[in-house]
């Protein structure tokens, strides 16, 4: 067994404490592939690919089982913070990571230190748009989110961390912790997915902030890129935006409208269910729908295809579905789907859809952002 260690004044696990991590993992295995609990094993986290999770003993670390391919990312994880200390952008925080190697071509275990700010990308998107909401009231926000974004814009426009969201990014009290190198190809001088990163942390700001965004975009150069994915970005297509036809000023124009409806999306759900937890809140929603109604349909396929993410309700988060292909267990009336949908969207409970048929009925994808 190899270990590999970050340089930094965080102390890092003993040799002892490392091999009693793999021991455990070892053990565990099947109660960890099943993601249960038990005395031993506290919580899981969304790892999409991965599994991630925390340990009783060791309730200070994230452990994450990875294939063995990522751990070549180490090394750029090391350059990461090095750059972070160099530039002193002490808005961006990327925690020390530990990795235990068993064998050549078998699974690695991430050790990672765990930050202080919110795991839950619902609850990280719903306090950093209470923020936003008060700025007029205290302009030291203002100023901090500033900052944040003008230095995690300068940190993606350097290392081209591109998979930006609140699921990879870690909301600090003072800072953002980028939390996963697993799924960003870092130092790939590729400048596409670097305007991409940068489009997409635009996607997470206040208006307030994009100038702090958009000043590295243009002294980067970054302005071809920016937009070069921004079609798979939800409200994009629909309202006009063509690659090859839509200007630069044009573009930022329609990402400034689509943002300010998603701020006035959420913000009017919070205020609707104040106090509630989101079970709480997604559960008052079925509630206001008939049993074997669409609506009621659509929203517990959304809930079932959120396994680790529940607590997410709030957030632009996407459902898709063929629902006209007839191995489903259900094949809607699109004239009954439309409706249904119109509605949903009418009384505030999903921001956007799209319907879009390809060759033939059976081929039509169904897009619906929360």
């Amino acid at each position: 067994m190899s270990i590999s260690f970050t340089r930094s004044s965080y102390h890092p696990l003993s040799q002892q404490e490392l091999q009693e991590i793999s021991d455990l993992v070892a053990t565990e295995k099947q109660t960890i592939s099943n993601h249960t609990l038990n005395e031993k094993i506290t919580r899981y986290f969304n790892g999409h690919h991965r599994i991630v999770f925390e340990l009783k003993q060791f309730p200070s670390h994230i452990i994450k089982i990875d294939s063995s391919s990522n751990a070549k990312l180490y090394p750029d994880i090391l350059k990461c913070q090095k750059l972070i200390q160099q530039k002193g952008w002490m808005r961006c925080v990327v925690p020390e990571v530990q990795i235990i190697k068993k064998g050549e071509g078998e699974q690695i275990i991430w050790i990672e230190q765990k930050l202080e700010g919110s795991y839950s990308s619902g609850e990280a998107k719903e306090i950093s748009e209470k923020e936003f909401e008060k700025f007029g009231e205290d302009p030291s926000l203002l100023m901090k989110w500033n900052e944040i974004f003008s230095q995690a814009a300068e940190f993606i426009a350097a290392t081209g961390y591109s998979d930006v969201d609140w699921r990879n990014l870690l909301l600090m009290k003072e800072s953002l912790g980028f939390i996963d190198f697993e799924s960003n190809a870092v130092f790939s001088n590729n400048p596409r997915e670097t305007g991409f990163g940068l489009f997409r942390l635009l996607k997470m700001a206040p208006l307030e902030s994009f100038s702090s965004i958009l000043q590295v975009v243009e002294k980067k150069g970054l302005q071809g890129h920016l937009f070069y994915y921004a079609n798979q970005s939800q409200g994009f297509y629909q309202k006009g935006f063509r690659q090859e036809e839509t200007t630069y000023e044009e573009a930022l124009s329609l990402l400034r409208e689509i943002r300010t409806e998603e701020l006035a999306f959420t913000s009017g759900l919070r205020q609707r269910h104040e106090g509630k937890t989101e079970i709480q809140i997604h559960q008052d929603i079925l509630n206001g729908y008939p049993e074997n109604s669409i609506e009621r349909d659509l929203l517990e396929q959304f809930n079932a295809k959120s396994n680790y993410d529940k607590h997410d309700l709030i957030g632009c988060r996407r459902l898709y579905l063929q629902p006209f292909l007839s191995h489903h267990e259900k094949i809607y009336d699109e004239k009954d789907l439309i409706q249904a949908l119109e509605q949903l969207k009418k009384e505030g409970v999903i921001f956007s859809w799209n319907l879009q048929t390809f060759y033939q009925k059976e081929s039509t994808e169904l897009e619906i952002y929360f």
